[in-house]
């Protein structure tokens, strides 16, 4: 039995301190592909949390970046905006850490 036809949802490659990339290349854990990896996704998920934090401050009326003219949706809505731009622009450049694949595309 090879690793791709395990019907377990583990491999124990992660026991001799690999792991396995999409295309299922084995990869070293303390490589720094897989730290940046690791990184650009700590990253993103930490903008989301704030993009949340923002919008419990927006709902509790609390002071907003020390925005002025603007009311607190707005600024909520204006600095979302943003965030949630640069979460997608990060995604993007996470994914020049992983193997390239060959997509099928549906042309039906």
């Amino acid at each position: 039995m090879t690793k791709n036809d395990s019907p377990l949802p583990f491999t124990k490659i992660g026991d001799k301190g690999n792991t396995l990339l999409s295309n299922y290349a084995e990869i070293k854990k303390t490589s720094y592909r897989i730290s940046a990896i690791g990184d650009i996704d700590e990253l993103n998920s930490t903008i989301g949390l704030a993009v949340e934090h923002l919008l419990r401050d927006v709902k509790d009326k609390k002071s907003f970046l020390g925005f002025s003219g603007y009311t607190y949706k707005k600024r909520y809505e204006e600095v979302s905006r943003i965030l949630q731009k640069i979460q997608h622009l990060i995604f993007v450049a996470g994914a020049d850490f992983l193997p390239h694949t060959t997509l099928i595309r549906n042309t039906g």
